[in-house]
């Protein structure tokens, strides 16, 4: 059975949770409806959805949650299941955004990118160095360059994003990655702004392969490292589409 799964996922505490669990089913039925279907969260320092759904603290209208250790099952009114994934978003030192997939453990900010990578690997998740706009220019694009080239391939994922408009090529960096080995992962990254919880499964991977009931943290830990037959479903925004949504993402902090 194949495996849909959105890799860079955001839940803020005024998402409307029916309209985010609502369309990740709609969105993934209508991709592939026999598959697996995965959500991985990617929670900042102030952000603890996965933590609250598991121990009760909330709830989604018309929907049941099964508790397990880093992975929950989500079904609809129609028994349909998706998978709900742990991961932390951590900000570096350099001010790179880099993904812990699969886990929950507190990572803090404002340690060098390195280290951040190193750590994730050794609690057993998944380091994934997001691209974001602006983000892996200059400076920062040199710290993530050097990553590149010193360290092994596979010692993390790099992450695509709708916020990468269409009429952006491939980054250089990316493309330098993928000769040297290392992969990339592509998720819809929802913006912390009211509505953008309708993102939810516009960009992701399909891979190969299937989730053991028993084993699920396993087996998407073992998915994200090897990535089996990986290709990319939906798409990223045009250039309109992801300008417009930066401008309300800057209104909103202001």
């Amino acid at each position: 059975m194949p495996i849909l799964a959105d890799t860079h996922i955001h839940v803020y505490p005024f998402y409307e949770l029916s309209l985010f669990f609502g369309g990740a089913f709609r969105k993934f039925a209508a991709l592939e409806e026999g598959a697996d279907h995965v959500l991985f969260l990617a929670e900042r320092h102030d952000c603890h959805f996965f933590r609250q759904l598991k121990e009760g603290l909330s709830k989604v209208s018309g929907m049941e949650c099964a508790a397990g250790e880093e992975v929950l099952t989500i079904r609809n009114r129609n028994g349909k299941r998706l998978w709900l994934a742990a991961g932390r978003q951590i900000v570096t030192a350099e001010r790179l955004e880099i993904l812990a997939l699969t886990t929950d453990a507190e990572i803090p900010d404002g340690q060098p990118a390195r280290d951040v990578i190193r750590r994730i690997r050794e609690i057993g998740a998944v380091p994934v160095i997001a691209w974001a706009p602006g983000k892996w220019f200059f400076g920062r694009g040199k710290v993530v360059r050097a990553l590149i080239d010193s360290e092994p391939a596979g010692s993390f994922l790099l992450g695509d994003s709708t916020l990468r408009p269409t009429v952006w090529p491939e980054p250089l960096l990316m493309r330098r990655a993928k000769k040297k080995g290392f992969k990339v992962v592509a998720g819809s990254d929802p913006l912390p702004v009211p509505g953008e919880e309708a993102k939810a499964v516009s960009y992701g991977i399909r891979c190969d392969g299937n989730i053991d009931p028993a084993q699920p943290l396993k087996s998407l830990r073992d998915m994200l490292t090897n990535l089996p037959g990986a290709k990319n479903f939906g798409r990223r925004d045009s250039l309109l589409s992801v300008l417009t949504r930066l401008k309300k993402n800057s209104s909103a902090k202001s």
